[in-house]
């Protein structure tokens, strides 16, 4: 299991933001062959750049440019056009991109994104011997290019991903297919979940929270791994509570949370130096680092373990040792409160002194009960006298049915349709012609 960190939504909306600096430049070549003296150079990532040939690709790329680019969750994407008689024009598809584990966006000339746990190695001499980062003509283009764009202004962008687990798609509209189309709503849009909805959204779920936050078609997309902990770290909420069970305070503050250190890492420009001291995430890497036994914050000391398949970190002072899988007391889950109409007219009746709701007798029940009561009216001499029930079958009595004297119901013929009689004779071995024939006329009757 790594703990290196993937790219998140702060990741994600730094290479948007990067992007943008090259918004309507013409795009002059396009290299789709890998580069930077990876044991793939020279070949094409099939698997990286999905469904599309190579030829297919540059022919795209090349006189275009880059006219807006857009994010949702983890994924951007952007608007492909080409120029003509000063008028632009949509090429058929559009690119879509997410970082997998550790892709990233570089630009020649520009420091390479640094995540907590690697950083983008630069290119190689053709001895393989690693050259100095500091050089920046000599470490073009990086290690594990997949994808190179050259533009008219002598720029070039490059897409480098060393675990293969980043993908470039095309879609003819991005926002309208899969895998955007699919996402959950984004923290930092104001079209984003308010504070009821979110309530709402996690009443109706019995899994983990944590589990919820990491699902990007749940609840919410763009949070990864270190998000969710830090979101839980600051709601203090232990991130293996299950949702149904979390209390409206604990709702609220998780909604608040997310947005919030969402907002704080994009405004740092996901610099990590950057991030408020009183975090968790600066302290979270100890199981990376091999110093669990002194890993703690401010708060209280830090455990780590296995939520939602995730390694986790949690601070058991500030939130809790264990997780609640129950709902605390008046916190009514998602079937009770469906129930909750019929559970208060039946309390109203109680108050009211009103005679309490029974099962309807069956028909067999009734008339067999009124049997017995025309045989007590009877004078005596006149006919057998009404058999006294015992103390265990005063209820089995009352409606004619001795086995309800021992708390079940006796399911008679006469209480069934006559679909369900023929039925119930079908389902019996090798029923003969003749016995079908009988029951169907009785159950007519």
């Amino acid at each position: 299991e790594s703990w290196e960190t993937m790219p998140e939504l702060p990741e994600v909306e730094r290479a948007r933001k990067l992007l943008l600096d090259f918004v309507d430049v013409p795009i002059v070549d396009c290299v789709v062959l890998e580069e930077g003296g990876g044991p793939r150079t020279g070949q094409f990532d099939d698997i990286v750049i999905e469904n599309m040939k190579k030829e297919d690709v540059c022919k795209l790329f090349k006189g275009s440019c880059l006219h807006n680019v857009y994010r949702l969750g983890k994924t951007i994407w952007a608007e492909l056009v080409y120029v003509r008689d000063n008028k632009f024009f949509y090429r058929s598809l559009h690119p879509v991109l997410h970082f997998g584990m550790t892709g990233s966006i570089c630009v020649k000339g520009r420091s390479a994104p640094e995540y907590k746990g690697f950083k983008v190695k630069p290119g190689m001499k053709k001895s393989h011997e690693v050259v100095d980062a500091g050089d920046s003509s000599a470490a073009w283009p990086p290690c594990y290019t997949k994808l190179r764009l050259v533009l008219k202004n002598g720029s070039e962008i490059a897409l480098v991903d060393p675990r293969r687990l980043a993908r470039v798609r095309f879609r003819k509209e991005p926002a309208l297919s899969p895998p955007v189309s699919l996402l959950a709503p984004d923290p930092l849009q104001s079209s984003f979940l308010s504070a009821k909805e979110f309530r709402w959204r996690l009443r109706e779920l019995r899994a983990p929270i944590k589990a919820i936050l990491l699902n990007q078609e749940k609840v919410v997309s763009g949070v990864g791994n270190w998000i969710a902990d830090e979101v839980c770290y600051q709601a203090r909420v232990h991130p293996g509570t299950l949702c149904f069970a979390l209390t409206d305070e604990e709702c609220d503050a998780l909604h608040f949370q997310l947005r919030d250190v969402c907002r704080i890492a994009v405004t740092a420009n996901s610099d990590h130096h950057k991030f408020p001291s009183n975090w968790l995430f600066h302290h979270r890497w100890a199981k990376k680092t091999r110093t669990t036994a002194t890993a703690q914050t401010e708060e209280g000391k830090i455990i780590f373990q296995t939520i939602a398949s995730r390694t986790t970190a949690i601070v058991p002072a500030v939130q809790g040792t264990r997780p609640r899988l129950t709902p605390v007391a008046n916190q009514p889950d998602k079937r009770k409160r469906q129930e909750g109409v019929a559970r208060s007219a039946s309390a109203g009746a109680v108050a009211g002194n009103a005679a309490p709701l029974v099962a309807r007798p069956s028909k067999r029940a009734r008339v067999d009960a009124g049997r017995s009561a025309s045989a007590g009216a009877m004078a005596p001499g006149e006919g057998p006298a009404p058999k006294s029930p015992s103390a265990g079958s005063s209820a089995a009595a009352a409606f004619g049915d001795a086995s309800l004297g021992r708390g079940k119901r006796k399911r008679t013929p006469s209480s069934l349709s006559a679909k369900n009689v023929v039925q119930s004779a079908l389902d019996t071995s090798r029923p003969n012609k003749r016995r079908k024939v009988k029951l169907t006329r009785k159950a007519k009757s």
